[in-house]
């Protein structure tokens, strides 16, 4: 299914609303800057914006779902990173309602010609019918050349918050300690090899042997 799968939003009644007030009074949230952090950080990853960034008519838990998956699969691990996934996930949420409009518009741009080609054609196929609304959407209307722009726009943006998200875990990594790495080579010690004369230890010389 489309990730904006549109489903008209149910209007709450006056209990629920009551209801919800009530709840909201009682809860002061966390007080703590570690707790309003860890809260900031939760309210994120589990897209607490969502039902702000849909449209009437959207489906703000499609939203909500698309931003759950960006989270399972960059596994963001503190704000900073949380900011980043989140703008991939509305970029691409964006990208995704743009294409929508550009095929509501065409539907609107073939309705408005249907007339003029009904009278001016016998017959005509379907693919000639969806090419002439395109044209005259094109020729009339700076629509489709404004969304053009608005999804390499998005595209910017996603890859943007992308490379800032890989670059900030590339230096992460670096500055994290690093385990040393075991010789192979054995250590020359007193302890494994007589400093005179390069035998292990108590082992007798051959010329005082004799």
């Amino acid at each position: 299914m489309h990730p904006l799968a549109f489903r008209p939003r149910r209007t709450p009644s006056a209990a629920q609303i009551a209801a919800s007030r009530a709840n909201g009074a009682k809860s002061h949230g966390p007080v703590t800057p570690e707790g309003k952090q860890n809260s900031s950080f939760n309210a994120l990853k589990q897209g607490g914006r969502a039902k702000t960034i849909a449209l009437n008519g959207e489906a703000p838990e499609r939203l909500l779902a698309l931003g759950q998956h960006y989270n399972e699969v960059y596994q963001p691990t503190n704000i900073a990173e949380a900011i980043l996934v989140e703008e991939m996930a509305l970029a691409k949420w964006r990208q995704c309602r743009l294409r929508i409009y550009e095929s509501a518009l065409l539907d609107y741009a073939l309705d408005e010609i249907r007339p003029e080609l009904e009278t001016k054609y016998s017959s005509i196929d379907n693919e000639t019918r969806l090419a002439l609304a395109f044209r005259s959407l094109a020729d009339q209307s700076h629509s489709l050349a404004e969304i053009r722009a608005h999804d390499a726009h998005f595209a910017r943006q996603y890859g943007r918050a992308l490379q800032q998200l890989l670059a900030g875990r590339y230096a992460q990594a670096l500055l994290e300690p690093k385990d040393e790495i075991p010789s192979n080579e054995p250590e020359n010690s007193l302890e494994t090899l007589d400093s005179t004369s390069g035998l292990p230890p108590n082992e007798p010389d051959s010329k005082t042997a004799l």
